[in-house]
């Protein structure tokens, strides 16, 4: 039997098994895959999404504007919440980011972790 790889791309939200920071658990939740196309082979670099919003350093707050379908609650992805995660842990796909936001998106990432 053949069976078709679904294959995700930059700016796809989609919902994960999201470790705990001890590692002891893990919570279903939405990621946003933040790697490029191009090395979303086996693996995908994602940020964490959450309804709790903090308004720091860390929060990219996401709009209904900003995506492809409708979001639950209001949310934010957090820039400082960054893993990596094999593709055959992907439950599905929920939403996908304009690519005007994901580049702001993205810059951010990278503001928060260039040198000083």
């Amino acid at each position: 039997m053949n069976f078709m790889q679904i294959s995700y791309k930059q700016g796809d939200i989609i919902f994960v098994p999201y470790p705990y920071t001890d590692l002891t658990q893990t919570k279903k939740r939405p990621v946003i895959i933040i790697s490029k196309n191009q090395i979303n082979k086996e693996n995908y670099i994602v940020a964490k999404i959450t309804s709790v919003i903090r308004n720091d350093e860390f929060s990219f707050v996401l709009h209904e504007k900003d995506l492809d379908t409708k979001l639950n609650k209001p949310s934010e992805v957090r820039t400082n919440e960054i893993f990596t995660i094999h593709k055959t842990l992907v439950i599905k796909k929920f939403a996908r980011l304009t690519k005007s936001v994901l580049k702001e998106l993205t810059t951010k990432i990278q503001d928060n972790i260039s040198t000083e």
